[in-house]
């Protein structure tokens, strides 16, 4: 199948399914109510998305007669595929109708396409959110803070 992306020159590109390709990992999940009032829970991904040869053509339009460069390369990370992503949640409930979170995502390097070129990356990141959540009568609506 073939998915339109859109480059940062705002051209479309098209690319297509890669038949020498794989991702392998392994994903762990869990929780656990550590007290009435505190539960904890998590995830870790972890793996690798390779694509084992392909040839990558660039258009290059600055000459006055259209061009097309091949590269050939190997071994080559997946375009959008982080080896490694995490996630944790920290619940707490001091009282009754008021619950407190505190979670946390991480998500690792990420290649824009399939070169694995550190000038078409994104860098590994980490996102924190504190979120409070209050019950306001029975019928269970929450107003957020």
């Amino acid at each position: 199948s073939n998915m339109i992306i859109l480059n940062d020159a705002s051209h479309v590109k098209f690319f297509t399914y890669l038949a020498n390709s794989y991702r392998d990992g392994i994903e762990l999940s869990g929780a656990n109510q550590v007290s009435k009032s505190l539960n904890l829970g998590g995830n870790l991904t972890l793996s690798q998305n390779k694509i084992e040869e392909f040839t990558a053509y660039v258009d290059d339009y600055s000459t006055a007669e259209f061009q097309q460069e091949a590269f050939t390369c190997e071994d080559t990370n997946i375009a959008f595929s982080p080896n490694a992503i995490a996630s944790a949640i920290i619940e707490y409930r001091p009282v009754k109708n008021l619950s407190l979170n505190w979670m946390s995502k991480y998500e690792g390097k990420q290649y824009l396409n399939n070169s694995a070129s550190d000038s078409r990356s994104l860098d590994a990141s980490l996102l924190m959110i504190f979120r409070s959540a209050i019950k306001c009568n029975r019928n269970s609506s929450k107003a957020w803070i």
